[in-house]
């Protein structure tokens, strides 16, 4: 109908300016897309360009804030970065060290040999610990308790070793720590957790066999002694876990985690 044709005609009038709306639009998000595609390609070429101090850009928060052009160039380095932050590293156990694990053979604090190979199938904590003596704030009782309480809610899934060692910092020579000895080699009642023989020795060329293998699977050459330190042996003696700076309430998180990973499978 002719009635029609005015409304055609207004329609056919607002098209050119809404062509030119368009455009602009476009024509601004083009901009904005090819100034950002340059912007990240001139810095790619910055940074490949120059030797980059990967160590000190993660320190400056670089891993979060460019992280696409720190994971380009820097992976390795943030993530050792963000394991920093969660105070923890993980290692692949070689054929070889598996191996020495199989074949590692430890005493405990009454003199009683063991193979490690029997922690096969068990989520395995070993436990370096600080001797204490009079004058601590942590009572010996208290700390075994502790650690023996982790054992407790995973009976049948966790195996715990205790190594006690004695910090160069402490005079032992001076110092009352029968109490400690006591706790530590009580067999009546025993204790659910192994306590292994003591002093330990973590550093040095004199350290024990674990720990010097401990060593060379995380390729350092001394293990730190100046701050708590809990490693963790995967059931299938593939993966070794180090965490450090933490307590064992947070032990016990880290722990249950493991262990849920591993029931999916079947594997406890």
């Amino acid at each position: 109908p002719t009635s029609a044709i005015p409304k055609y005609y207004t329609l056919i009038q607002y098209l050119p300016r809404a062509s030119r709306l368009f455009l602009r639009v476009t024509n601004v998000a083009m901009f904005k897309f090819i100034t950002s595609f340059f912007v990240i390609l001139l810095a790619r070429i910055a940074l490949s360009e120059t030797d980059i101090d990967c160590e000190a850009l993660a320190k400056e928060g670089k891993c979060l804030s460019d992280r696409t052009l720190m994971i380009e160039n820097c992976m390795q380095e943030c993530r050792r970065w963000e394991q920093d932050r969660i105070q923890f590293r993980r290692f692949e156990i070689d054929d070889d060290s598996k191996d020495a694990l199989y074949d590692l053979q430890l005493t405990n604090a009454t003199g009683h040999s063991l193979s490690f190979e029997q922690f096969e199938g068990y989520v395995t904590l070993i436990l370096p610990v600080a001797k204490i003596c009079s004058g601590s704030r942590v009572a010996a009782s208290d700390m075994m308790d502790a650690i023996e309480n982790l054992k407790k809610v995973w009976p049948y899934a966790v195996e715990i070793l205790v190594f006690a060692f004695e910090h160069p910092s402490m005079d032992y020579k001076s110092s009352d720590c029968t109490d400690f000895e006591s706790e530590y080699t009580r067999t009546n009642p025993g204790r659910s957790i192994y306590m292994m023989e003591h002093p330990a020795t973590l550093v040095g060329p004199n350290a024990d066999p674990i720990f010097k293998l401990i060593g060379e699977i995380m390729n350092v050459e001394e293990l730190d002694i100046n701050t708590t330190q809990y490693y963790t042996v995967s059931p299938d003696f593939t993966t070794l876990e180090f965490h450090y700076g933490k307590s064992l309430l947070d032990m016990k998180d880290i722990l249950r985690e493991m262990i849920k990973e591993l029931e999916p499978r079947g594997e406890l």
